[in-house]
């Protein structure tokens, strides 16, 4: 299993009287403006959609670093697998339906968190089933990064806040990118136009060393250490992942869960 927490500072976890602690209005009360543009979400701008599916990965890790102790963490662990991979073909990820309802939920707390972290990202999967998505989810990474500052609390907040500033900037230094081209297949002249646009969008894989402050991108091939990560993926042990036999059966070439297939 891709373990990403190796690859972000060490932050204080949850206790069980945290927990308790915490302010839980439902998810929705947590995770910024639904409607406006804010501050965030600019700075989200600028950069491929590879690169935003990373911090997402990010977020999902330093919650589990704070929440490893009071539950289980298997959807999260499984969750950043299935982001990863997305990366390099939208048919390895399982589409699954969390509904607003059941993040919102505030009796049972650690049900909503759990089903929270991974609601924005399967969004965005609901959104786009037979591709990339070819938008820019800036609003759906921006609530996911909101949401994981509020758990994990103000004695963590300066080290997530500096990992965040660092990594963003970052990002936008090895994966730009300034085209705004139109999500809409019915503003191409064909689907194959709309896919070679919303490639561009999408980005080139990247590896999850790229979230350590201390790894240096600038050394490394970094396409090439993300298809090293990716042979390592067992899809089997994961249920978020369709199985190599299936993508087969419905028509994938080559090999599954290897760069360029």
């Amino acid at each position: 299993m891709l373990d990403v927490t190796l690859f972000l500072p060490d932050i204080d976890p949850m206790t069980p009287a945290d927990l308790e602690a915490l302010s839980w209005k439902g998810a929705l009360a947590h995770i910024g403006p639904l409607s406006d543009f804010t501050p965030l979400q600019d700075t989200l701008q600028g950069k491929t959609n590879c690169a935003l599916y990373l911090l997402y990965m990010g977020a999902i890790g330093f919650c589990i670093r704070r929440t490893h102790t009071v539950f289980e963490q298997k959807l999260t662990q499984r969750l950043v697998e299935q982001i990863f991979c997305y990366q390099f073909d939208w048919r390895y990820a399982k589409r699954f339906g969390i509904t607003v309802d059941s993040i919102d939920d505030r009796k049972d707390r650690v049900r909503a968190i759990q089903r929270s972290l991974a609601y924005f990202f399967f969004e965005i999967l609901k959104r786009s089933p037979s591709f990339f998505f070819p938008g820019r989810p800036t609003a759906d990474i921006s609530f996911m990064l909101n949401l994981t500052r509020h758990l994990l609390g103000g004695t963590n907040a300066p080290i997530y806040e500096n990992w965040l500033k660092q990594i963003i900037t970052r990002l936008d230094r090895i994966a730009p990118f300034d085209e705004y081209p139109s999500p809409s297949v019915y503003d191409y002249p064909d689907r194959t136009e709309w896919e070679v646009a919303t490639l561009r969008t999408h980005g080139t894989p990247l590896p999850p060393e790229v979230l350590s402050l201390e790894f240096d991108p600038s050394a490394v091939d970094l396409p090439a250490l993300a298809a090293d990560h990716l042979r390592q993926i067992d899809p089997a042990a994961n249920p978020l992942l369709t199985p190599p036999d299936l993508l087969i059966e419905q028509g994938f070439k080559g090999t599954p869960y290897r760069a360029g297939g």
